[in-house]
């Protein structure tokens, strides 16, 4: 459907939502919806309490970053059923569909499957995968009804996260036992969605323990490609089961979790031979596997003063068609918080070792001169803030130092400040460097991604274009600029703004070697025109972002996120391949608009709408220039409570056309994905 179409479609809707909202606002109990209208007004959003901006719990009003909560009313309303597919409400984050099971999720630009600068936590365990340096989105479909918030900051996390948490962190916190008692099942599916279903029961084990364990099992289907809508591939399932114990006595806490999960996928994957010579595309059936174990203490001295540790282990294996890598980690922080007179003060040790082992089924695609690798990364953090004039004015002060195997010593400071001009605006401005680590892989691994055959080049021999690691990269740096304003106009109605000023260095590139040279694999002679990883690129990015809740009626309540970015880049070197320097600058939409509505029809009858513009997309490879045209969205939701411990929720997703896509990588965009209008039915019971 063209996007004019679209457009005057979503006005008459519009018309007509406003005309039904006005008709039945104010036929509700205002008292049934004291608790929604708490999250909008002064004592509510603004006041919500989050842990991830500063390591210890805050107000949001108080955070000198740009915070954004995700409920778990925001996840549940949306009708979202990945946790890639709720982000999409943040402002600041770009997320696009790339394959059935594969998402481009990022912050502030830099967006791609293997997205490197967006450091990722559950609980507060990172599931960046150090091999990549990415997140492996399809390997962590959690239960959503288990989540209690997601917290998401764009910009800079470092100097409290560490390396990795370059343009934002995002830290997804579950729920505690105590709130998960008794049973729930849910159970649906649809078009896309073919099989929902999930289990969860909680109980009491003694006067202080609490547990739940649960397990959640999904099948997806297939999409077109984007190079030829007429196939489809790509339909996965994934299943996963785990349990969670709290403790709480006095002053202690303890929570230990764990959890095993496994994911099968059906792709296609490019897969390079020198006989015949081509590049092949070949459907693959293959998962990932993987369990953590995780255990967290905290002891409360008083309310001012508490100290932490927490322990996990985590094992997987990385299944890409061409290269499968086996991780394990395990990683121990300790953390301590006081405060005095005017300070507010904590600090940090922690220790991290990552074990890799690598095996290449494709051994000719990629591999590794070492199939095993071990690296540590040694860290300390301390910052102190100050308060003055009886907490009006907020000054943080703090570092993060890091020593890792294969760049030494990092220094990550920041500084940022907080004024409650009073008290319905706040402003805040910080100033902070952050990090990228190189991974393993840009260390030394060789990729084959193209071969071109004799007949097409002429040369004696064929021709292989590919890539090679170097060990002596260096981090990505950046230094970021950022104001906030927040302002509580009503207790119905606030908006929370950002400003942002990015200075990238260093930035992963790719060196040309003008003359290719003669190698050979199982005996076969080829002739390899490799780009080199180097760190000769620089760029500059900047932008706003905005998001406000409005309660114009009882039971209405308006959600808008409005982002603006752009992304300049440039060469520190004239051996860099100019081909990737406009991917830095445009994979990425420069406006997105997300507006959601939840609108209690009744006091069981709910109806939501999510309505999303994204910008145009130009992703750019070396042999051609791709283009995601612009597109607008609408999802709606419809649950029905027909008593008090059952809900029926009919979803619609993607409305307003048949099919379109949200990203590609540009290299894999043969084999890369459309997303398609789907419906899905699901039952919620609790007993």
């Amino acid at each position: 459907m063209p996007l004019k179409t679209q457009k005057k479609e979503l006005i008459h809707a519009l018309w007509l939502y406003c005309l039904l909202s006005s008709a039945s606002s104010y036929a509700y109990d205002e008292a049934a919806l004291e608790d929604e209208l708490k999250y909008l007004r002064a004592e509510g959003y603004m006041r919500t309490e989050v842990f991830s901006a500063s390591k210890k719990t805050q107000k949001l009003e108080n955070v000198a970053a740009a915070i954004f909560v995700v409920s778990q009313d925001d996840i549940k309303r949306s009708g979202a059923t990945h946790i890639a597919d709720a982000l999409r409400m943040v402002p600041g984050l770009d997320v696009g569909k790339t394959n059935s099971d594969q998402w481009a999720v990022s912050a502030r630009g830099f967006s791609g499957i293997y997205a490197t600068k967006l450091l990722v936590l559950v609980d507060g365990r990172s599931i960046y995968t150090d091999s990549n340096a990415s997140v492996r989105w399809e390997d962590y479909d959690l239960p959503v009804d288990n989540i209690d918030r997601i917290e998401v900051i764009r910009g800079p996390g470092a100097a409290l996260w560490g390396a990795n948490a370059v343009n934002g962190v995002i830290n997804i916190i579950t729920k505690h036992s105590k709130d998960t008692q008794g049973g729930q099942l849910t159970l649906g599916g649809g078009s896309y969605d073919k099989k929902i279903g999930s289990f969860r029961y909680g109980l009491k084990l003694t006067d202080n323990l609490y547990g739940r364990i649960y397990a959640k099992g999904n099948e997806r289907g297939d999409l077109p490609l984007l190079s030829n809508p007429d196939l489809k591939v790509g339909n996965w399932g994934n299943e996963r089961a785990g349990v969670r114990l709290d403790y709480d006595k006095g002053n202690d806490h303890v929570m230990v979790q764990a959890e095993g999960f496994t994911v099968d996928y059906n792709r296609l994957i490019s897969v390079p031979s020198l006989s015949p010579a081509a590049t092949l595309i070949k459907p693959y059936n293959y998962g990932d596997t993987g369990a953590h174990a995780l255990f967290n203490w905290k002891r409360n001295f008083s309310k001012t003063s508490d100290i932490e540790t927490k322990a996990y282990y985590d094992t997987v294996e990385y299944n890409y068609g061409v290269l499968i890598q086996r991780q394990r980690t395990a990683n121990i922080e300790l953390k301590n918080h006081f405060a005095w007179s005017l300070h507010d003060f904590q600090w940090g040790l922690g220790y991290r070792h990552v074990h890799f082992d690598n095996n290449s089924p494709e051994p000719f695609a990629s591999r590794y001169p070492g199939a095993i690798r071990e690296t540590q990364l040694f860290s300390a953090f301390v910052q102190d803030e100050l308060n003055f004039f009886d907490k009006q004015v907020q000054v943080t002060l703090g570092s993060k130092l890091e020593h890792f195997t294969y760049t030494g010593l990092q220094v990550q400071p920041n500084i940022r400040a907080l004024w409650h001009i009073n008290e319905k605006n706040t402003l805040w401005g910080a100033v902070s460097r952050a990090v990228r680590n190189p991974d393993y892989a840009e260390d030394d691994i060789i990729v084959h991604s193209t071969v071109l055959p004799t007949e097409q080049t002429g040369a004696p021999l064929p021709v292989v274009i590919g890539f090679l690691g170097d060990s002596d990269l260096k981090p990505e740096g950046l230094i970021a600029y950022e104001l906030g304003y927040r302002w509580q106009a009503h207790k119905r109605f606030n908006i929370d703004s950002a400003l942002f000023y990015h200075v990238y260095d260093n930035l992963l590139s790719f060196r040309l070697n003008d003359t290719p040279y003669l190698d050979t694999f199982n005996n076969t002679p080829f002739l390899f025109s490799p780009l080199k990883m180097s760190n000769a690129a620089k760029a500059e990015g900047y932008g706003f972002e905005i998001a406000s809740n409005w309660q114009p009626f009882n039971d209405l309540s308006l959600h808008l996120a409005y982002t603006f970015q752009k992304m300049d880049s440039r060469s520190a070197s004239s051996a860099l391949s100019s081909i990737f320097l406009p991917a830095i600058e445009r994979d990425n939409p420069q406006q997105q608009v997300s507006l959601r509505s939840k609108w209690n029809v009744t006091s069981n009858l709910n109806f939501d709408t999510w309505l999303r513009y994204v910008d145009t997309i130009h992703t750019y490879q070396p042999l051609q220039v791709l283009g995601i045209p612009e597109y607008v969205t609408l999802d709606l939701r419809l649950a029905w409570q027909p008593i008090k411990n059952l809900e029926l929720a009919a979803v619609g997703q993607n409305l307003l056309d048949h099919q379109h896509p949200e990203f590609t990588s540009g290299a894999l965009a043969g084999i890369e994905a459309q997303t398609q209008r789907s419906f899905y039915l699901q039952a919620n019971w609790k007993f």
